[in-house]
């Protein structure tokens, strides 16, 4: 398996090198794939001691930070050749190994999109309702959680579904909303997953199959009180802890952020 992930600022970079370690430890023979990482960045001479790590870049006039999810996985799909491409955050550590539980997400279905469930954060109304509208885009069915883009799996089939993901996030009212504070942006453009959510419940994609790993369960998202709550914890220490633990709020390893 080729795992994708983006990291290019330098005070976040400890965050990748945690994720290609645990990788290494608790998945041998998992690829990480680092994209957009400056080539005489003290992170590139580094990935040259980790065999288990390769570097790529999509060029200029590509989307950098979360807008840049789509066409990762788009280019990672044309000059791979594989059948199907996975996305893992740059602040995600492996507790176990993940491969199992993802490929059993995907099953025999090359059509299912496999991503992840948003924690209910009580400052953001859950699901695709509020989302789809946003878009402009008629709605094809209500999606009851949001979709966390931290971990995605996509194929061939979803081609069209990412392409229509890059163009929204490259289009004037997505950018224009990421100028505004995070908690002044309305709910369907807050970022890259709202958008992923409300396409995902739109007329065009309401077909696609979304299997979620579950919050608290599969993915520990350490954000708030929700990500990662009492009865998750309780149930880590009879069952262990989630094979993924998403840092989706402060960064420990950057300074000021704890």
């Amino acid at each position: 398996m080729i795992l994708e992930t983006s990291e290019s600022r330098p005070a976040f970079c400890v965050g990748v090198k945690l994720l290609a370690l645990s990788l290494e430890s608790e998945a041998p023979g998992t690829l990480l794939r680092i994209w957009n990482v400056p080539p005489a960045s003290a992170l590139a001479e580094w990935c040259k001691d980790r065999p288990n790590v390769t570097l790529a870049s999509l060029g200029d006039g590509f989307p950098t930070g979360w807008d840049v999810k789509a066409s990762v996985l788009l280019e990672a799909l044309e000059r791979g050749g594989e059948s199907e491409a996975w996305w893992i955050d740059a602040d995600i550590v492996l507790a176990s190994d993940p491969r199992p539980l993802l490929l059993n997400l995907r099953g025999g279905s090359a059509g299912a999109l496999v991503a992840t469930e948003e924690p209910r954060l009580t400052e953001q109304p859950q699901g695709s309702d509020a989302r789809v509208g946003a878009l402009g885009l008629r709605p094809g069915r209500s999606l009851p959680r949001t979709v966390n883009s931290s971990v995605l799996g996509v194929t061939h089939a979803h081609r069209p579904l990412l392409q229509a993901w890059r163009e929204l996030m490259a289009a004037v009212p997505f950018q224009e909303a990421q100028q505004r504070p995070f908690s002044d942006r309305p709910t369907g453009l807050a970022g890259d997953q709202d958008v992923l959510t409300g396409l995902l419940a739109s007329e065009n994609f309401a077909e696609v199959p979304v299997r979620l790993l579950r919050s608290g369960v599969d993915i520990a998202h350490c954000m708030h009180a929700t990500g990662f709550g009492s009865r998750h914890r309780v149930r880590a220490l009879t069952r262990g802890l989630p094979p993924l633990v998403h840092a989706q709020g402060e960064k420990p390893w950057v300074p000021g952020h704890i």
